[in-house]
Order: structure tokens, then sequence, then C-alpha cells
């Protein structure tokens, strides 16, 4: 149980904070296992918004110590969107927390959320989407990725941002090295 502990530790040092589902997955523990690990377990009240519907969920954080008061709810979910884009983008027994980082960010924000270094060296970059920027600015962070990085994973949790952002792709946007996601849930 140490070793796969050891994994999730590892990607908390970049990240400060994941999903239980996420560390689950990491350290292939179930929730019990979690909170006797001695990671700091922190549920978290989500409004979630999909096919028209709105609905109200609890979803467990996990850190190495308590963020709350010192990181906003909505920074934590939207880390926790790009650490699923990097999880669903490189097979898990490959997956190597070393390979992961969070650029600093600029005064113009053009730095992805994450970055992932995928052997044989491919430099990914992971950026996560929940709405706030205005869609041509999105359009313009994404065509400088493309041309920055080896690969780009962009997801979103919001359907129409989803379908508006496909579409600028399909007329030319991206390139091969961009891939969109849907983020459904993140728990």
């Amino acid at each position: 149980m140490t070793d796969h502990l050891d994994r999730v530790r590892d990607v908390l040092a970049v990240t400060r904070v994941m999903t239980a589902t996420q560390a689950g997955r990491l350290a292939s523990l179930d929730l019990p296992e979690l909170h006797r690990s001695g990671l700091v377990m922190m549920p978290m009240g989500v409004n979630l918004r999909h096919q028209g519907k709105h609905s109200r969920r609890q979803i467990q954080m996990v850190a190495t110590r308590d963020l709350r008061g010192r990181l906003r709810g909505t920074d934590m979910l939207h880390t926790c969107g790009a650490l699923e884009l990097v999880l669903g983008a490189v097979p898990l027994d490959e997956f190597d927390p070393a390979a992961l980082t969070m650029p600093s960010k600029t005064p113009e924000g053009e730095r992805p959320d994450l970055e992932y270094r995928h052997p044989p060296g491919e430099l990914m970059a992971a950026e996560f989407d929940t709405g706030a920027y205005k869609l041509t600015a999105m359009h313009s962070k994404l065509k400088r990725f493309t041309r920055e990085y080896d690969a780009v994973v962009y997801g979103t949790t919001v359907p129409r941002r989803h379908q508006n952002l496909t579409r600028a792709v399909l007329e030319g946007l991206g390139c091969g090295s961009l891939s969109l996601h849907h983020v459904l849930s993140l728990d």
C-alpha cells in the first residue's frame, strides 16, 4: 500500500488536491483504505448541470493537508479536471508522477493547467475549461498550445462549450495534436 500511496503523494506535491476517485485509481485503493491512509479527506458540495438539469453532489477531495480556506473550491475542482485529462490520456500503468508539472502562470494566462512529459519525451499540455474564459480567448489559448506542445488535451464539463470548440477545431483551429473531451463527472 505504501508504494501506491507514494504515487498519490507525488501527484499531490504538484497539484495539491485530487478527487478520492483519482487517488483510488492511482493507488488501487478503495475509499475506506484511503480514509485510513493518513491523507486528508475533504468533502465538497458541488453544483452540477447536465442536460439542463441541476443537481448538488458531494465529491471527496484528497490532499496531504486541509486546504479549505487556503484554496477556493472552484480552484480545487479546476485542478482535478486538468488531472483527469492527464489520467485519461496516459495509460495508468505508464503514468509517472515525476513527469507531471503545474507551470507558473504568466500575466496573460497563456500557460496550460498541467504539463505532462510522456515517453518518449513528448510534452503534453492539459487545459481544463470551466467556461470562465470567452470562447475567443479559449481559441487563442488552444492555438498557442498546439504550436508549443507536442500534444494538447482539452476538456470541459460544459456541453455547449464542448460543442462550440469542437466545431471550431473542425473549422481549422486545431491540428492532430489536439484532443477534445467532454468531462461528465469528476467523482
